[in-house]
């Protein structure tokens, strides 16, 4: 095919029966959108170094864990989740609770049957640790305050989270800030309900308490899930919606939101690869942005994963199979303008980029490819926002030098992201006739022992792994003369950067 004034044109064709090309349509004169390098973020629970203390202490001391997490930099680092509302801030550990109850005589108690009537102090000490640590891993802090603490007639204790935010200011600490998780939910969890305009108060509270400057983001939305059932889907929106006619979206920087793509199911392999799967994603962002006044061209999907935390089967959540959902959310929420996606977990035994042992799963590779090769300008494609494709392609800008790729890249050159989700048959990118003597490197991944549910990757046929237990690898392209075809095999995905394309949204 042949370039025009609409920019670059890329025919993408698979093997089927009826051997029918299907072009794709690149623009390469402009980009869609920018994303920041924070773009592909972290997450972790604050349950972690306050409850479990020697365990982060390892995370501490192990130069594994540093350079992995180096290795994903820069991100957001958010410790957050349903435990961050049961974090009191103590200066000292000799002033913190016992128990929940303590916390507050005249505040509403959680659920004992869920969380056992715990409280996570947050001391002084604590606090400068989990600060240290992101910040001598190249990331910024995104901590979630607890609002759950209210008086008798529903208003907000914030007492405890004045402390904090001032400490953190007099420190000089650069911090991001959630309020709240889920307020939708928190009946669910801790028998209680915060009205959304009630939730504005707050916001507003809040925002006076951090000053202009200091990043805010909220009010943390469950995702409206295309699983649950009409009504309970309905209240989620309309409890958003109340947030945003009361005015919340004034008092933060950008709108976040939620996301999982099952809830309480038992899932097969072929599930987490299912077009209908992936196009849950759409449909959350559609009613987010719907709902959204647009005050802020910001958008965060703050926590987000494949299966909601203890229904995880790390046979599917953390194998090569869980590649294709997180690769197509990074793909998806980019071109429709999110500038942050977190990633939940960091650390876990299912879900989570390493596991306890604090060796990488396919994501974290995944992860890592992406934060090397991926620059800010997002290129739109034709037909890449329509639902039940079974191949995906995504393109942006490539990012220039990068010490973790063997060679350089030069702006105008484009990172192609390609998903096939077909069982049986191939896909196939054919270069336009001007970009013949161009150059494609090729960064294709796939499971070990072609098993989907293999926790090793295999990049151009060899195992990612760490060199010497802690040094990330340096990665290498396979090159491949543009005039050839790019064939990706059936159930794989990859990276491809075209060299030389000189894609006027890229100079």
């Amino acid at each position: 095919m042949m370039s025009s004034a609409s920019g670059l044109f890329f025919s993408l064709s698979f093997l089927i029966f009826t051997c029918r090309a299907l072009p794709l349509v690149i623009d390469t004169n402009k980009p869609v959108f920018l994303i920041p390098r924070h773009f592909l973020s972290l997450g972790s629970s604050p349950k972690t170094p306050i409850h479990d203390p020697k365990i982060f202490q390892r995370f501490l001391r192990s130069g594994r864990f540093l350079s992995l997490v180096r290795g994903l930099s820069p991100a957001y680092w958010r410790f957050g989740g349903t435990e961050s509302q049961l974090v009191t801030f103590r200066h000292k550990e000799a002033d913190c609770p016992q128990k929940d109850s303590d916390a507050k005589s005249d505040a509403i108690g959680v659920d004992p049957d869920e969380f056992g009537n715990i409280s996570l102090c947050l001391t002084t000490r604590i606090f400068d640790e989990i600060h240290g640590l992101v910040t001598r891993t190249n990331n910024t802090l995104l901590f979630d305050l607890n609002n759950r603490v209210r008086w008798r007639n529903g208003s907000w204790d914030d007492q405890n989270v004045w402390q904090l935010t001032n400490y953190s200011r007099a420190m000089g600490y650069n911090v991001t800030w959630q309020l709240g998780n889920e307020p939708s939910t928190y009946f669910h969890h801790f028998k209680i309900t915060v009205e959304p305009e009630q939730l504005v108060e707050d916001f507003r509270t809040l925002r006076n308490f951090v000053g202009p400057k200091q990043v805010v983001i909220g009010p943390e939305m469950c995702d409206p899930d295309p699983n649950r059932n009409l009504q309970e889907k309905s209240s989620r929106k309309s409890y958003f919606k109340r947030w945003v006619i009361g005015g919340g979206e004034e008092f933060v920087n950008a709108t976040s939101w939620h996301f999982y793509y099952y809830h309480k199911v038992h899932l097969t392999v072929c599930d987490m690869y299912s077009p209908g799967a992936l196009d849950k994603l759409l449909e959350g962002i559609d009613i987010i942005q719907s709902v959204s006044k647009g005050h802020h061209t910001d958008y965060w999907l703050s926590e987000s994963g494949n299966v909601i935390g203890r229904y995880a089967d790390r046979r599917f959540t953390d194998s090569y199979v869980a590649g294709f959902m997180w690769l197509h959310k990074l793909g998806i929420a980019a071109r429709m303008g999110h500038t942050v996606v977190c990633h939940e977990n960091l650390v876990s035994l299912s879900r989570g980029f390493l596991d306890p042992s604090l060796y990488p799963q396919p994501t974290y590779w995944i992860s890592y490819l992406f934060k090397h090769l991926v620059g800010n300008g997002v290129l739109n494609v034709d037909g890449q926002l329509e639902k039940a494709r079974t191949v995906h392609m995504f393109a942006f800008c490539t990012l220039l030098s990068d010490s973790a790729v063997n060679g350089s890249y030069e702006a105008g050159d484009v990172t192609l992201v390609v998903i096939n989700l077909q069982k049986h048959e191939e896909a196939t990118v054919d270069l336009p006739t001007h970009l013949l003597n161009a150059e494609v490197d090729v960064y294709h991944l796939t499971p070990g022992n072609n098993n989907l549910t293999s926790y090793s990757v295999l990049l151009n046929g060899k195992k990612l792994e760490l060199r010497d237990d802690h040094q990330l690898p340096v990665v290498t392209a396979v090159k491949q003369d543009a005039s050839k075809p790019i064939t990706l095999p059936p159930v794989t995905y990859g990276f491809y950067v075209i060299r030389n394309a000189k894609a006027a949204a890229c100079l």
